[in-house]
């Protein structure tokens, strides 16, 4: 019994004199339908690591994540589309970043570290709160790219984020706030804005 749950507890590890060390974490990955895409992947992470998978390409100002979990040694995203239409053509961005060991279950820093100390290698890098997990590759959509549909995307792109931050300035006066007049709710989301609006 013992034995098992040493294999189990090491998995993907180096195991010295019985005991788990170093993990040297790693990735295969796959992007089914890139039109719309669906990021999968393997990984020697413990099951129940949380990761972050997040795709973007700078010509059409796309940028879009999504949380997974590990299980049985993979993870599979949510399906990923431009507002709900396909990817325009281009080259992709797939980043896949594993959060720092406090932000893990117990029984993933079991075997991690408590701040990621026995995590190791080319994929992982020091963090705020102990050591991440970095990961990336390319996938494209189509063949080469259209400037007419990028510069449609850049500025769709340009009006969500617009009314993101509208909407989101508006929520955040109304909570901290609730009590406030009128005129002192619209001035206070006009700041907002505009302080948001800043840090592009």
């Amino acid at each position: 019994m013992k034995s098992s749950v040493l294999i189990a507890t090491c998995f993907g590890a180096i195991v010295v004199s019985g005991h788990c060390s170093a993990i040297a974490p790693t990735f295969e990955v796959k992007v089914e339908t890139p039109a719309r895409p669906v990021v999968t992947g393997k990984t020697n992470l413990p099951d129940g690591t949380e990761l972050m998978v997040r795709i973007s390409r700078a010509h059409s100002n796309y940028s879009a994540g999504t949380k997974v979990k590990v299980a049985s040694g993979a993870f599979r995203s949510e399906q990923f589309s431009q507002h709900g239409d396909d990817l325009n053509p281009g080259t992709y961005k797939v980043e896949i970043s594993m959060p720092g060991a406090p932000l893990q279950t117990d029984a993933v820093r079991a075997v991690i570290g408590m701040k990621g100390e026995k995590l190791s290698g080319p994929l992982v890098r020091k963090g705020i709160v102990g050591k991440v997990v970095d990961y990336g590759t390319t996938f494209s959509v189509g063949r080469g790219r259209s400037e007419a549909a990028d510069q449609t995307a850049r500025s769709n792109e340009a009006l969500h984020r617009a009314r993101w931050v509208q909407e989101s300035c508006r929520d955040i006066v109304h909570m901290t706030n609730p009590n406030a007049a009128a005129v002192a709710k619209l001035q206070a989301q006009a700041k907002c804005v505009r302080e948001v609006s800043s840090k592009k």
